[in-house]
């Protein structure tokens, strides 16, 4: 089979699924992107032949040198565990081994406040679509 009737079996058994078409979009992009990280690598193999270990260097290779997100790193995670365990029934295969990502967490303003004992009041400053705590500044008394 070659990479476009993978693609297709993707999609087709994605909508018997119920899957949004862009879900479909989606999945279908992160094998193909797989297909030409296997192409790039050299290995030659068809989808069907790839072993866990191939997908585990994808792995390492979209947060090593792709420094991809963690939601394009779960992207291809999800899309391929789909593939290799509905659509190919891959049983066999341990699909723990193939990790999601874990979100960053930012820190909110009420846990940066609580983080920082002060007696001087906090006021909050909104810049580049994050929120700061700022202590207030201290007003000198007027004569």
């Amino acid at each position: 089979m070659q990479q476009a009737d993978f693609e297709k079996l993707l999609a087709d058994t994605l909508a018997a699924h119920g899957r949004s078409p862009r879900t479909q979009e989606t999945y279908t992009l992160m094998l193909r992107l797989f297909g030409r990280y296997l192409d790039t690598r050299r290995v030659d193999k068809t989808l069907d032949a790839v072993a866990p270990e191939e997908v585990e260097a994808y792995q390492r290779y979209l947060v090593t040198e792709r420094k991809v997100g963690f939601s394009s790193f779960n992207q291809s995670t999800c899309a391929l565990r789909f593939f290799y365990q509905t659509c190919l029934g891959k049983t066999d295969w341990t699909i723990a081994r193939m990790p999601y990502q874990k979100k960053r967490r930012a820190l909110s303003v009420p846990s940066i406040a609580r983080s920082r004992p002060t007696t001087r009041p906090y006021r909050k400053t909104r810049a580049h679509k994050a929120w700061f705590c700022v202590e207030a500044p201290t007003r000198s008394p007027t004569a």
